[in-house]
């Protein structure tokens, strides 16, 4: 054999047992299946954290859906409010244009009362002046 290998020769492959070879097929079959077996509990565990998140979405559809919800009704408490400051608003302008139509009333029945005060005065003394006048010659 030396002599092959000295003259470049390849040395003849090792041969198998029938027995090694069913030892090494049966190690392969052992490591296909071991690989199937984590290929499969990595499917199983993918389909779980599918689920979950299928769930997780669902879930914040539904919060969007509440969401949604609540801002439309306070849409409408807002518009109420909004309509309620209008009309305010509209009603204090009308309060002030009548308060000061009230101001200036008042200011001109003052100026009647004094007036009609200034004329029963003159009155009264012109009458007190026609009963001096009168009851002062007797």
């Amino acid at each position: 054999m030396l002599a092959l290998l000295a003259a470049g020769a390849q040395p003849p492959p090792p041969e198998y047992s029938e027995d090694d070879e069913r030892r090494h097929g049966k190690q392969k079959q052992q490591q296909q299946q071991q690989l199937g077996s984590v290929d499969l509990i990595e499917m199983q565990q993918r389909e779980v954290d599918v689920r979950q998140l299928q769930s997780d979405l669902r879930e914040l559809a539904q919060l969007f859906a509440d969401l949604n919800t609540l801002v439309r009704g306070q849409q409408e408490q807002l518009d109420t409010i909004e309509a309620n400051i209008s009309s305010a608003a509209v009603s204090t302008g009308k309060g002030r244009d009548e308060l000061a139509k009230g101001v200036k009333l008042q200011k001109k029945s003052r100026r009647k009362m004094l007036c009609l005060l200034a004329i029963l005065v003159i009155i009264l003394i012109a009458v007190a002046i026609a009963l001096a006048v009168t009851f002062g010659h007797h």
